[in-house]
């Protein structure tokens, strides 16, 4: 679905506007500029059956899952107002019985707790305007998601702010994912729709989409720089990670540091990290250790 909106970005010179909405299986979705080990816990993700997912636009990470409204609305950047759209969606909330309000940041509010989040990406002439609506989403699982596997990362990468959550169906009994939807489209679509545009199987830029946003290429590889430091009784690691991959490994012992050449290139990943470790410093099972029962 990721891919489907962006497809649809791409094409809006050719195929004109669109609005877009999507329910996801469970999935942990950052925003194209963040920092998925200082966001969420990859490892943990995989183990608990949920997808990690990076978007084109920027903000925070958001959690995915069938109780959770996703809408997308693509249109002309000389005709798209921000404000206007939050206008909108806040008067279809309004119309239901949800008390909303925009939050700092983009995000939307009932009764000072969160239900929605907001992104953007503009791209040629158009633009993507896209959002959240949690409705009756599984928001123990949600908490256990964003529970970051390394928060002790060295970046730049922009970081989410914690909020308080809250689903709709709570604010407004008997809400349901299909009557928001429903509200949203004559609010934001209007009465006339056209025929739904699916991406054609055979559309190489849509077979790249799709293969991108499947990627670790894009998932965790492109993730901005960062350093991180692991430390064991006598040995300091640091790393200095680019596009998923070490650059530059640092290992000081009593005063001393020596760069370790063998950990250049490993994915950041527990796994790959020890291999390189116990082939380049086999003595170093105090580290190993350290590393092993971090596990991302």
């Amino acid at each position: 679905n990721l891919a489907w909106e962006e497809w649809l970005l791409d094409r809006f010179d050719q195929d004109g506007p669109a609005l877009f909405f999507c329910v996801n299986d469970p999935a942990v979705v950052l925003g194209k500029n963040q920092n998925p080990w200082r966001e969420t816990d990859p490892l943990a993700l995989g183990q608990e059956d949920v997808a990690l997912a990076r978007r084109v636009s920027g903000g925070g990470t958001v959690y995915h899952d069938q109780g959770n409204l996703n809408y997308s609305l693509i249109m002309s950047r000389h005709d798209y107002r921000q404000e206007g759209v939050f206008r909108q969606v806040i008067s279809t909330l309004l119309g239901l019985g949800i008390p909303a309000e925009l939050m700092a940041g983009n995000g939307l509010s009932a009764h000072g707790r969160k239900f929605s989040g907001s992104a953007f990406c503009y791209r040629g002439s158009g633009v993507l305007h896209h959002g959240t609506l949690l409705v009756q989403t599984d928001l123990p699982r949600l908490r256990r998601c964003m529970k970051a596997a390394l928060p002790d990362i060295e970046t730049r990468a922009i970081a989410s702010k914690p909020a308080s959550v809250v689903n709709l169906a709570e604010v407004k009994p008997g809400l349901t994912v299909d009557i928001l939807q429903r509200a949203l489209a004559l609010e934001l679509g209007g009465t006339e729709f056209g025929e739904p545009s699916q991406p054609p199987t055979s559309d190489f830029a849509w077979q790249a989409l799709l293969q991108r946003n499947q990627s670790w290429e894009w998932n965790l590889g492109y993730t901005p720089g960062f350093t991180w430091t692991e430390t064991a009784p006598g040995s300091t690691l640091r790393l200095h990670v680019e596009h998923g991959l070490v650059q530059r490994a640092e290992l000081t012992r009593d005063s001393s540091t020596e760069n370790l050449a063998g950990l250049i290139g490993c994915r950041f990943t527990t796994r790959e990290l020890v291999e390189a470790l116990i082939e380049d410093v086999p003595g170093e099972r105090s580290l190993i250790g350290c590393l092993k029962a971090r596990e991302f």
